[in-house]
């Protein structure tokens, strides 16, 4: 027969890890929005947490949550530990557009990327020689301001126009004396002032860059010579094309 002595073992160790039953679990937001279909608490290993949504204040929008999710509505989410997760939120950013209605009247200065939701912007017009500025209009066309510059805070994406008008003039004709003759002034709309009794005719609200038409018409017995103000001009008929001040002639 075989004999065997036998050792007993009285003092046995062991290794194991406790596993709790349940682990917190919070969601929170930043200053900026708010958390929605989740209340924090203590969850079982292994639940499943689904349709946790990150809503943004108005004027900010989610940006992305503390793990790198990118989605508002955060994907299914495993309970195996403690969890502490953030969503993120950033204000609204828009685009300025400044735009001139023709830049052979004036130029324009503002456009700005990437404004904070109402942060000030400034449009500043500058007209060309001859011009005035006239008013802004939004991108349907509607007047929103007369200012130049206009300041205000951008509260959405937004295009403005700078619109131009002619600089308007007076002008002054007369004759050398009422006998010898009168004067007609026509100005770019054709509409004619005029006094056949050789006073002195003077037409205001001219705009620059527009034809007007001077003419002398002698009285019996006289002709016509020359205008005071550039007396190589002999014809009685003249065009002015550019006003672009107050003036004042006589007709020889």
């Amino acid at each position: 027969p075989l004999l065997f002595d036998v050792e007993v073992l009285e003092n046995l160790e062991y290794n194991y890890t406790i596993v709790p039953d349940t682990f917190p679990v919070s969601i929170t937001a930043t200053g900026n929005g708010s958390i929605a279909n989740f209340t924090d608490g203590d969850f079982a290993y292994g639940d499943v947490i689904t349709g946790v949504e990150a809503v943004a204040d108005a004027n900010y929008h989610f940006l992305n949550w503390s793990d790198a999710e990118t989605n508002a509505i955060h994907s299914d989410i495993t309970v195996d530990g403690d969890i502490t997760l953030t969503a993120n939120f950033s204000i609204d950013a828009y685009d300025f557009t400044v735009v001139s209605e023709d830049e052979l009247k004036g130029t324009v200065t503002g456009s700005q990327t990437g404004v904070n939701h109402g942060d000030n912007v400034t449009a500043t017009a500058t007209p060309l020689t001859g011009y005035v500025f006239g008013s802004w209009t939004d991108g349907n066309g509607t007047e929103v301001s007369t200012a130049n510059p206009y300041e205000f805070a951008l509260t959405a994406p937004t295009t403005l126009t700078a619109h131009f008008v002619n600089e308007t003039h007076t002008l002054t004709v007369s004759t050398f004396t009422p006998e010898r003759g009168w004067i007609s002034i026509v100005d770019g709309n054709a509409v004619e002032t005029k006094d056949e009794t050789g006073a002195t005719v003077s037409v205001s609200g001219l705009p620059t860059h527009t034809d007007i038409t001077v003419t002398a018409t002698a009285n019996t017995g006289y002709h016509f010579d020359s205008w005071s103000d550039d007396p190589s001009i002999t014809t009685a008929q003249r065009v002015i094309s550019d006003l672009n001040q107050d003036s004042s002639f006589t007709a020889n």
